[in-house]
């Protein structure tokens, strides 16, 4: 169908989602910090690359967010209300406890060998190298305050101030790469970097829903089936922020990416299945894809 002006859409079906007050996604304010262990020496065989990255950190109305919409919490970590502390590797996120715990999460054991990453980012995009054995650094939390977090490094102690990044070289150490016999030595390098304090949003635990904030959108006058404007076949997803009255230039592009996001994933013409879509009492928006 093409409308008054030019624009082509096309008619999705969604559901409102029938179990939305089981869905109560984990929001907790505490130090947070990431950890990357990267191995530049090597080249990358793989890629993990996705479109949108699993963290969006932003600022929103002064207050400092990470916004997982995709689950990645560890299934290790105890309940939300429990967390004192929470970090990120490029693969998970991971609540605890207890501050003085060891990093898991930086290597992806794998039934050949262990997956490596090269370069990367937490919670998003990451090069990986694929070796036979890796002899992995132990690495410890041993103290988080407001002002640092304190790391065993190899049994080193290191510390890294909040509000900065460090980079920290660790002993060399030889690796076999999966599709070459000969040993190759490589240095490890360990990026922290300890933003502090951050309200985390992270989609309900041992669901597969993908989680947004409301952006203001009430979903009781959103008809079904929706007409989406489609551009070159794809989903247009600035001009269907204007037909609901989403206004993208008032909010910070994080934010934007998540509307982006919301909308593939809700409103995607290419998606076979019929998604349910509900808001939460705390204004989250829910999406689950059956």
């Amino acid at each position: 169908m093409v409308g008054e002006a030019g624009t082509a859409t096309t008619s999705i079906s969604w559901r409102r989602h029938p179990d939305i007050d089981d869905r109560k996604p984990v929001v907790r304010t505490v130090p947070y910090a990431e950890f990357v262990l990267e191995h530049p020496d090597l080249d990358p065989t793989t890629l993990n690359a996705e479109f949108f990255p699993d963290a969006v950190p932003y600022t929103e109305r002064s207050r400092d967010r990470v916004f997982y919409w995709r689950p990645a919490l560890r299934d290790s970590s105890p309940p939300a209300t429990d967390w004192s502390f929470a970090y990120a590797t490029t693969h998970d996120l991971v609540g605890r406890s207890e501050t003085a715990v060891g990093i898991r999460g930086l290597t992806t054991e794998l039934a050949t060998g262990v997956a490596i990453v090269v370069d990367g980012t937490a919670g998003s995009d990451a090069s990986m190298a694929h070796v036979r054995d890796y002899g992995t650094p132990i690495l410890r939390i041993v103290d988080v305050t407001p002002d640092s977090i304190g790391l065993s490094v190899d049994g080193d102690d290191v510390e890294v101030a909040a509000g900065s990044r460090r980079r920290i070289e660790l002993s060399p150490r030889a690796v076999e790469l999966i599709d070459d016999d000969e040993p190759k030595e490589i240095t490890p390098e360990l990026s922290v970097r300890y933003p502090g304090r951050r309200e985390i949003h992270h989609p309900a635990t041992n669901a597969s829903d993908r989680l947004f904030p409301s952006f203001d959108l009430d979903l009781t006058s959103l008809s079904n089936p929706l007409a989406v404007p489609i551009r070159n076949g794809e989903l247009d997803h600035v001009a269907l922020a204007t037909d609901l009255g989403v206004s993208l230039e008032e909010r910070p592009y994080p934010e934007r990416v998540l509307w982006q996001a919301f909308a593939y994933t809700a409103f995607d013409p290419r998606r076979g299945s019929v998604p349910d879509i509900g808001q939460t009492d705390d204004d989250h928006l829910v999406v689950t894809a059956r």
